[in-house]
């Protein structure tokens, strides 16, 4: 719209005047017609059409660069996602849920029975916990980048 105006302002105004008095001047009932033109010689609103280029270019680039900017962080949240599934598959579900609880509990019965010292019950213990953290961090961040993922397209893409 800007360009059209500036565009615009560089043809020639054209305008036509006309009055009327009754009985005001030396002439009873005087009647007036005028006309005149601009013409832009010297000034025909060259910097400012080439301004309202520019703006246009600028926005052109600006909405190409949103445009980059949003596919760029829809892929690297796709592919952390990928590398966070990868990583939550790689892990022995069987080693956190089963087979570390048992060996806790034959720990703890050692322990009890005395067949192993207090030093190695917290050692075997300390293992086991950083073992179920590792993987409840590992599925804490597969469903928050499901959650970034849905938040960047805007839709619930991922249901859990």
């Amino acid at each position: 719209a800007n360009l059209k105006l500036q565009k615009s302002m560089a043809a020639p105004d054209f305008s036509v005047k006309g009055m009327y008095d009754r009985a005001g001047n030396f002439i009873n009932n005087y009647f007036a017609l005028g006309i005149s033109i601009s013409i832009p010689i010297f000034n025909r609103n060259q910097g400012n059409i080439k301004s309202a280029r520019l703006n246009i270019h600028r926005a052109n680039k600006e909405k190409e660069y949103i445009i980059n900017k949003a596919e760029s962080e829809l892929f690297a949240a796709y592919n952390q996602l990928n590398k966070a599934i990868e990583l939550y598959q790689s892990i022995n579900k069987n080693l956190v849920n089963g087979l570390n609880h048992n060996c806790i509990v034959f720990r703890i019965i050692n322990f009890k029975n005395k067949n192993i010292s207090l030093l190695e019950f917290i050692d075997y213990y300390k293992s086991y916990k950083e073992s179920c953290l590792q993987f409840y961090e590992t599925q804490k961040s597969v469903f928050l980048t499901m959650e970034n993922l849905n938040t960047i397209v805007g839709k619930n893409i991922f249901t859990y």
